[in-house]
C-alpha cells in the first residue's frame, strides 16, 4: 500500500509541476482543467489515507511549495490584467475627450 500511496503523491506532484509550467506560460485556461483534474485525484488519494511516511510527507510539502509558486504567478498576473484594464480604461476616456473637443472646434 506504501508504494502505491507514494505512487499517488509523485502522480499529484507531476501535476502539480505541470500547473506550474503552464502559470510560468500564462495558459490560465489550461491551468483551471489541470486544476479541476488534480482537485479530483487529491479528493480520491484522500479517501482512505491516514497516515503518511517521511517520505511521502516530503512530496506532499513539495506538492504545497509548489502550489504557492502557481498560486503567487496567478495573484501577479491578475494584477497586471487589473492595471492593464485601467490603463486601456484611461485611454479610451482621453480619446473620448479629444474626440468631443475636435469635434466641437469643426462645430464652431
Amino acid at each position: 500500500m506504501t508504494d502505491t500511496t507514494t505512487s499517488a503523491l509523485e502522480h499529484i506532484l507531476s501535476q502539480t509541476q505541470n500547473m506550474l509550467a503552464t502559470a510560468k506560460e500564462e495558459d490560465w485556461a489550461l491551468l483551471c482543467e489541470l486544476e479541476e483534474q488534480r482537485r479530483q485525484d487529491i479528493a480520491a488519494f484522500f479517501v482512505d489515507q491516514k497516515t503518511l511516511s517521511e517520505p511521502q510527507r516530503c512530496i506532499l510539502q513539495e506538492i504545497i511549495q509548489l502550489d504557492e509558486q502557481t498560486e503567487v504567478l496567478s495573484r501577479q498576473a491578475q494584477d497586471k490584467l487589473g492595471h492593464d484594464i485601467r490603463q486601456f480604461s484611461k485611454g479610451q476616456n482621453v480619446s473620448k475627450q479629444y474626440l468631443e473637443t475636435v469635434s466641437l472646434g469643426r462645430s464652431r
